[in-house]
């Protein structure tokens, strides 16, 4: 699905911008909704405006640009679609709210944009910013402020409420960032950058999402091996500090074996590696390509199905318990059988090892000739 961007403002002084918008939303591939363009679906039950206050929730982003004109005010039964309990919440700043009937289209769109917390890119005209700033410092003063004209306001009667807008915007709790813009490349450049800085963003979340849960990962398995050697001691009071090191050394090895094995007491036969790969019926390795272009290590069967680690960073240890099963297999029996039923009883359900019951060959195939097809959960 592409990102849906409504953009909200005045129609009247701003229809060569937002055209010009438009056409720099679906450049970039997303999906623009504007009034005029007949993008909102508007219920023949419904006045315009509500329509247009609906539709601001299934948006995924939107963009304001206060201009010169106030535009239509809106009509009363919007006050109905805002939760206007909540809405001091979301601002320092609030005298606007104090005039609801009096309020426009636009700004209740903004309104219903912070009641479902979509992210708003706000863009005054620079005259406007400009004449805000005076508004500022005098509007507590009665006598110069009732009086005063704002050449970038197309009615000065309305000024009061498009300056206090900007007010109750830049003063958010979040998401209170300005653009003052002269011309449209300004917010084309603006959004550009934002837009990519959010990216980044995202991505860097992701990726701290994804060094918590490797990090989660060890700690269940550091959490395993101490819950194996206590039952390991409670199991077995007389057991040998032997086997309390080999719940600890060999806890990955078992879970990796386990996921070949026919029978679970084959781990228990004193054979060399590849006696206990051809037991498993496992005839080869062999080295691949997955989708991404990642190379990947198969577990071949004598049938031609194959084994690979649940994720691609385990491929190496397999090479890792070959060396290991050495070690392993040199222990005594009655050790051995500590260490075994301790880490069995301890495993984790998630397997070390997926097993595709299909020709590699064939598997290689498919992933290369069809880029498009789903990825495997753990592929």
């Amino acid at each position: 699905m592409k990102l849906k961007i409504f953009v909200s403002s005045t129609c009247y002084d701003l229809s060569i911008i937002r055209s010009q918008l438009k056409s720099f939303i679906e450049n970039m591939g997303y999906e623009a909704v504007l009034s005029e363009y007949n993008d909102i679906f508007y219920d023949p039950q419904d006045h315009t405006h509500e329509s247009c206050v609906k539709e601001v929730t299934n948006a995924d982003l939107i963009i304001l640009i206060i201009g010169s004109r106030f535009g239509g005010t809106a009509i009363p039964s919007l006050q109905s679609l805002i939760d206007f309990k909540l809405l001091p919440a979301s601002s320092m700043k609030t005298d606007l709210l104090e005039h609801k009937d009096k309020l426009s289209v636009t700004q209740y769109e903004i309104f219903k944009a912070i009641e479902a917390d979509i992210p708003v890119y706000c863009f005054v005209d620079e005259n406007v910013w400009h004449d805000h700033r005076v508004y500022e410092r005098n509007k507590e003063n009665e006598n110069v402020i009732n009086n005063m004209k704002f050449p970038s306001v197309d009615k000065n009667e309305t000024a009061p409420f498009i300056f206090e807008f900007i007010n109750f915007m830049r003063a958010r709790t979040h998401n209170n960032a300005l653009f003052p813009f002269g011309k449209l490349e300004d917010i084309e450049s603006c959004l550009l950058k934002q837009w990519s800085n959010l990216f980044q963003n995202l991505l860097s979340q992701s990726k701290s999402k994804s060094e918590t849960s490797k990090q989660m990962n060890q700690i269940s398995e550091q959490l395993n091996d101490m819950k194996a050697l206590i039952m390991s001691s409670v199991n077995k009071q007389d057991a040998p500090r032997e086997a309390a090191k080999g719940v600890l050394k060999f806890r990955s090895l078992i879970n990796y074996v386990d996921c070949l094995l026919k029978s679970p007491d084959v781990i228990f036969k004193k054979q060399s590696w590849d006696a206990l790969l051809d037991d498993c019926e496992i005839e080869k390795t062999e080295p691949f390509e997955d989708k991404g272009g990642r190379k990947r290590l198969a577990i071949v069967k004598r049938d031609g199905t194959f084994y690979i680690s649940s994720f691609s960073f385990s491929d190496n240890m397999y090479y890792t318990h070959q060396k290991e099963w050495e070690d392993f297999v040199a222990i005594s029996d009655d050790v051995k059988t500590i260490i075994v039923e301790a880490v069995r009883d301890t495993s984790s359900p998630y397997k070390d090892l997926k097993y595709y019951d299909v020709l590699l060959k064939d598997f290689v195939k498919s992933t290369q000739s069809s880029s498009s097809s789903d990825d495997d959960s753990s592929y």
